[in-house]
């Protein structure tokens, strides 16, 4: 991750003489602080002087308090209920009228896995969890697209959609009900058989990522 420095303003010149140490080759000046999640990819050079050692404590106390015990950051930005521990995944069945028989399983393992990766939460058997995610999948679609002259589809698409109901037991206010769609695009020249597993891979991961989205940055 590749950060860029800034020196706190309003500072005389005399606070800032006190060499710290070499960073990276850049000679600096001062305490570098790190705060990536109050400023994406900043960090602050503050000046070091008796004068400023107590209001620097303060900074840190306040920032261990926001990264430790105010509040749950998730891995990718989004905001877990400190009082949050755990996260119900029902089995999401394929009632589209295609029935892919591996679809099923994928989806429901795939939005397994993002929430374990990107949270801190544990995955749970009981509906009783934090967090409950239920629903089923609803379509599963091949339609032609892109038709040339002749009226033959130079393209088809695989369109996936899943509804999903969402229970936050600690916020209910954040609770949902909605319908996902995704859809990927491909050459009707190919056989569909050989690239079914690609897609519907590609279009799950899609689908899992906006659901975690919806339910965990409010997107």
């Amino acid at each position: 991750m590749n950060y860029k420095l800034q020196t706190i303003p309003n500072y005389p010149v005399s606070l800032r003489e006190t060499p710290l140490q070499t960073l990276k080759g850049i000679n600096c000046t001062g305490i570098k602080f790190y705060a990536p999640y109050l400023t994406p990819h900043t960090s602050y050079l503050i000046p070091f002087s008796a004068g400023i050692r107590k209001g620097f404590r303060y900074l840190l106390l306040s920032a261990f308090c926001l990264f430790s015990s105010c509040l749950t950051v998730s891995l990718t930005g989004g905001s877990i209920n400190p009082n949050a521990k755990t996260a119900f995944v029902a089995t999401f069945p394929n009632n589209a009228s295609l029935i892919n028989p591996n679809l099923s399983q994928e989806f429901t393992q795939s939005l397994k896995d993002i929430i374990q990766s990107q949270t801190p939460l544990t995955i749970v058997d009981v509906r009783n969890a934090d967090y409950a995610f239920e629903g089923a999948i609803t379509q599963y679609n091949i339609s032609p697209i892109a038709l040339q002259g002749n009226d033959i589809a130079a393209m088809n698409r695989l369109t996936i959609s899943v509804r999903v109901s969402f229970k936050n037991k600690l916020e209910e206010n954040l609770n949902f009900e909605q319908t996902f769609t995704r859809y990927s695009d491909y050459s009707s020249a190919l056989n569909f058989t050989n690239i079914e597993t690609g897609l519907m891979q590609e279009i799950v991961t899609a689908i899992t990522e906006d659901i975690y989205n919806r339910a965990f940055v409010n997107w």
